[in-house]
């Protein structure tokens, strides 16, 4: 039965190393392709035109797919540039913005990446209205921007800023996707730990205790993120004299 095991995880592997070559190979394909369109629609419609705007947008996707980020910067930027002459309120517009965010976002400049992603629900928000379909996944992106932003903040001690960041980008992202549980509940201890050190142990107990809730969900008893947050709350507790 173990070798049997063994056996079918070493075959997944394979199976899943072999689909990501194939996405690597069609990602490089599309690109070469969409370069060569691009370099034929400015040839004979010239630099402004929405054909070239949409290879763009295209070249960006594919670089993206192989984690060019640099190129894929490039790419959606000249697409938005375009768009902005053109269709300012295009839906092609606010798609381009999103994976410009995602670019962002896939580099680590998560304070490049909030304000397009707001420029993303914003056009999307002019685009659709309040109810829009696309709304809520133009929220969350920001709402992740955010998180990033505020964790990175929190690490270089700008612990001003990283609130404000974090407590917008929780409003936002509340309720975590599945499997984005983790991520929350640590956003929320980070919170809770900020106005620990403030000497503001209600607010401080209201977080660790959403972060405890989000917990309950992935951690196990010796996770050391739950043991983390139980130590928060029980100091809370003996600072307000709650045994």
């Amino acid at each position: 039965m173990r070798r049997c095991g063994v056996r079918q995880s070493v075959l997944c592997q394979s199976i899943q190393r072999a689909a990501r070559r194939y996405r690597a190979q069609a990602a490089a394909f599309a690109l070469s392709y969409h370069r060569r369109a691009l370099a034929i629609r400015e040839e004979a419609l010239g630099r402004d035109h929405l054909l070239v705007a949409r290879s763009q947008f295209r070249i960006g996707r594919a670089a993206l797919a192989l984690h060019d980020n640099s190129d894929a910067e490039t790419a959606f930027k000249g697409a938005i540039a375009i768009f902005d002459k053109l269709a300012p309120r295009d839906q092609e517009r606010a798609a381009a913005l999103l994976q410009l965010q995602t670019t962002y976002a896939a580099s680590e400049r998560f304070a490049e990446a909030v304000p397009v992603a707001r420029q993303a629900l914003e056009a999307y928000t002019t685009l659709q209205g309040p109810n829009g379909t696309l709304l809520g996944v133009s929220r969350r992106t920001l709402g992740a921007a955010l998180l990033s932003l505020g964790r990175s903040q929190t690490d270089q001690q700008n612990f001003v800023e990283a609130e404000k960041s974090l407590r917008e980008g929780v409003q936002l992202f509340d309720p975590p996707l599945s499997g984005w549980e983790r991520v929350f509940a640590i956003s929320l201890a980070i919170l809770g730990k900020i106005y620990e050190v403030r000497g503001l142990d209600a607010d401080a107990e209201a977080y660790d205790l959403r972060a405890l809730g989000y917990c309950s969900k992935f951690a196990s008893p010796t996770d050391p993120l739950l043991l983390q947050i139980l130590g928060a709350l029980a100091g809370h507790y003996d600072k307000m004299d709650r045994p």
